[in-house]
């Protein structure tokens, strides 16, 4: 468990749409485009044309590739290497009900053997949870009902558990495949750089996913405004962010294999190990410590 009001600011769960909402509502009217899918960009002078498998194509001053997982801007740059399988899926559900005795300032999970459970609040008295079980990336359990199939996982398993997954409906439950990339400090070139997932792919090992994302936005708007141009002010967010986020994705690799072990020996040494640290040393040797005290 992370008690997370113990670092100088405080770790805070937040459902994502929340987030969408809040963001979007500082954006001007009309300047959020859907459909618009990228095919490749090409640098003119001082400007990037950037072209839309839909036909269409804009000049603009740089790009900004935070297209995700599979990035086609990452693809464009770095050339065609797909993220590696981790090795589990990952289920996330919201639900309303909060269990007796359910702990809100802290970040819990639960491990065993090959397979997870963990959870926090998220304000408006919803509680978001997350389960990772060791599956092949083709998984025929893929189309059956997530919920009894949780259920029949995690159902004996300690309270809330059972609850939080029965008090949520099916369709509440997302299921979908890890995955992540090694670190490769090719971000941009010219007016071009990558933001996100699409810069540093990483296994959900610390939830760390869209809060880099954040944190690559705010030093990214101060290199900018530090900086004549826009490549020279890519090129320094890419130099301030690369080593940390390198180290960050290389932990949650390592650390995330750790906790997914299927050997039961091998996950009774790990939980004992961890079971008889002194407060403190668990969650530095997990990198837990680091993650919640970085400054960016």
């Amino acid at each position: 468990r992370t008690w997370v009001n113990q670092y100088a600011t405080p770790a805070l769960g937040m459902h994502r749409a929340d987030l969408h909402t809040l963001l979007r509502q500082q954006l001007p009217p009309n300047c959020i485009h859907l459909n618009c899918n990228f095919k490749r960009y090409e640098q003119v002078g001082q400007k990037v044309c950037v072209s839309f498998e839909n036909g269409s194509s804009i000049e603009c001053d740089g790009l900004i590739g935070a297209d995700g997982i599979h990035s086609n801007v990452r693809q464009q740059l770095q050339g065609n290497t797909p993220p590696r399988y981790h090795g589990y899926p990952i289920w996330r559900g919201v639900t309303h009900t909060v269990p007796p005795g359910f702990h809100h300032e802290e970040i819990w999970g639960t491990y065993g053997t090959g397979q997870q459970f963990g959870g926090c609040a998220i304000g408006s008295d919803r509680i978001y949870w997350f389960a990772l079980v060791n599956r092949p990336e083709q998984d025929p359990e893929m189309m059956d009902d997530q919920k009894s199939l949780l259920l029949d996982r995690f159902g004996n398993w300690h309270e809330p558990i059972p609850d939080l997954i029965a008090a949520t409906n099916q369709t509440d439950i997302l299921r979908h495949n890890t995955y992540d990339c090694r670190p490769n400090s090719r971000w941009g070139e010219g007016n071009v750089t990558l933001l996100g997932d699409a810069a540093h792919l990483m296994a959900p090992t610390y939830g760390q996913g869209a809060c880099q994302a954040l944190e690559d936005a705010l030093v990214l708007s101060r290199c900018v405004a530090q900086n004549s141009t826009l490549s020279a002010a890519f090129r320094q967010y890419e130099q301030c962010r690369f080593p940390w986020v390198a180290k960050l994705q290389q932990l949650s690799h390592q650390l995330g294999s750790v906790m997914q072990w299927q050997n039961p020996l091998l996950a009774q040494l790990r939980n004992a190990s961890l079971s008889i640290l002194p407060d403190g040393w668990s969650d530095y040797l997990t990198g837990i410590n680091a993650v919640f005290g970085h400054q960016a």
